[in-house]
Parts: structure tokens; C-alpha cells; sequence
């Protein structure tokens, strides 16, 4: 039995151009949802690394609050000369177990004096009455997260 050219041509498949072009098409959209998948995912793990730095942060510095407290009573030495020292030496938050990896931490102390006109805070304490307050900061290296505390003598 003859088949008619009409009737070939409706049994005909795909050229190979037609599957080309729908391959390259489907590429191209498989590559842009992969960036913005990838992207979205970014984003969400971002907040729960700003709360970690946080965590860190706040944790070295209740370590250093408590042993403060306890320097304060048990010991007739200056006190905040000792907590410098410890804060000098890292031992807060080096090889610490409670810090996740890659937390950087870095302090700067200073001693400062509160003005008794105006009540703010000054940095030579020569004239002052007052005994000088630490002021130690702590932040994460490479962010702008920053908790910062006073001690007195």
C-alpha cells in the first residue's frame, strides 16, 4: 500500500534543529533559576550567622564579666590590671570550645574619665576625681558587630 506524502509528513518527529533549540533553551533557564536559588539561599543563611557572631560575642564577654566579679572578690590587687592582662593574653575566646570556627575576636580596651560638669566621657584623667573606668570592646574581625562594656576599679 502507497502512503501519501500527506500522510508521512504527520508521522514525522523532531528535526534536529527543534530538540537543539529546546536543549539550549532549557539550559539557559536551568542556569538563571540555579543562580537565583543559589542566591536565595545565601540570604537566608546570613541571619543566622549574624546570630551566631552575636552569641560569640556575647558570650566571651559575660566570661570576662564573671571573672571580673570574682576578681573583685577575691583579690586585694588592682583589679582591672589583672582583667587587661587577661584580656591582653586572648584567654577569653582562644581555642574556646562555645566559638564556632572562623570567629575572629578582637578587643580594645581604654582607660577613660567622666567629666563632672557635663557627665561625659573623657580621655585624660589627670584633673579628674575619679578613679579612670575601663572601656573594653569587643568585636568580630572583618564585621561591625561590637559589644562594649565598663568596669570600675
Amino acid at each position: 500500500m502507497p502512503h501519501s506524502a500527506k500522510a508521512l509528513r504527520s508521522k514525522r518527529g523532531f528535526t534536529l534543529l527543534e530538540i537543539l533549540v529546546t536543549i539550549i533553551i532549557s539550559s539557559i533557564l536551568a542556569v538563571l533559576i540555579a543562580q537565583v536559588v543559589s542566591g536565595q539561599t545565601w540570604r537566608s543563611y546570613r541571619p543566622l550567622l549574624i546570630m551566631e557572631q552575636n552569641l560569640a560575642l556575647r558570650t566571651v564577654m559575660e566570661e570576662i564579666i564573671a571573672d571580673y566579679r570574682e576578681l573583685r572578690k577575691n583579690e586585694s590587687s588592682p583589679v582591672l590590671d589583672t582583667l587587661i592582662t587577661r584580656i591582653n593574653s586572648g584567654g577569653y575566646w582562644i581555642d574556646k570550645p562555645f566559638l564556632p570556627a572562623g570567629i575572629a575576636i578582637q578587643a580594645e580596651h581604654r582607660d577613660i574619665c567622666f567629666g563632672l560638669d557635663d557627665g561625659l566621657e573623657t580621655v585624660s584623667c589627670t584633673n579628674s576625681p575619679h578613679p579612670p573606668v575601663l572601656k573594653l570592646s569587643l568585636m568580630i574581625q572583618g564585621t561591625q558587630h561590637q559589644l562594649t562594656a565598663l568596669f570600675g576599679p
